[in-house]
């Protein structure tokens, strides 16, 4: 017999058993000590670009109308079952006329969107949510730049583009400018 040949090694019910608890009783350890290393986080991480957020501050509960976005992209009332359809809510009671008509505060307009017609080469910084669109819009102003925020009227993101500008030269050194501020510009008619 050589050395190379294969060598096998036999094991009982009970040895396998002994191999197999072995190996759970590793798995929940490696658990255990996960979980203790995990209490120690107080913030949850972000995505670059972020401010981090401590779990203290984070909803620990969900109601019926944090599930409502299928139902406001249906249409439906949140909460109500899908065979109901949702009751319109009662009439207000007319104002009495004994005083005199209040004047509404002007509701303020939607973003204006006049630089999006506008011809021209833009750039384009990202899309988000209204709350980031918003900030990285105020960002791009306080550094100086044309910026505006262009929408869809199908979609829920918001575009953060600067310009227009006459050619796409400019657009370009624009857009290289933005990169070595930390954006990832891109360039579009």
């Amino acid at each position: 017999m050589t050395d190379r040949d294969v060598h096998e090694i036999p094991l009982s019910g009970k040895q396998l058993v002994f191999l197999f608890m072995t190996g759970v009783v590793l798995l929940v350890i490696v658990f255990l000590l996960g979980v203790s290393v995990g209490r120690g986080v107080d913030e949850v991480p972000v995505q670059a670009g972020e401010t981090s957020v401590p779990l203290e501050a984070l909803p620990t509960e969900t109601s019926p109308a944090d599930l409502g976005f299928h139902d406001e992209l249906t249409g439906a009332e949140a909460g109500a079952a899908p065979d109901e359809t949702p009751t319109p809510p009662p009439p207000a009671p007319p104002p009495p006329e004994t005083s005199p008509p209040a004047d509404p505060e002007p509701a303020q307009p939607p973003p204006s969107n006049e630089a999006t017609s506008a011809t021209g080469w833009k750039v384009q910084v990202g899309a988000y949510g209204k709350p980031n669109a918003d900030r990285v819009l105020a960002r791009l102003t306080d550094l100086g730049y044309p910026a505006f925020l262009a929408t869809l009227p199908s979609d829920a993101l918001y575009r953060v583009r600067v310009g227009p500008f006459a050619d796409r030269a400019e657009a370009e050194r624009v857009a290289s400018r933005l990169e070595t501020e930390g954006f990832d510009p891109a360039i579009m008619r």
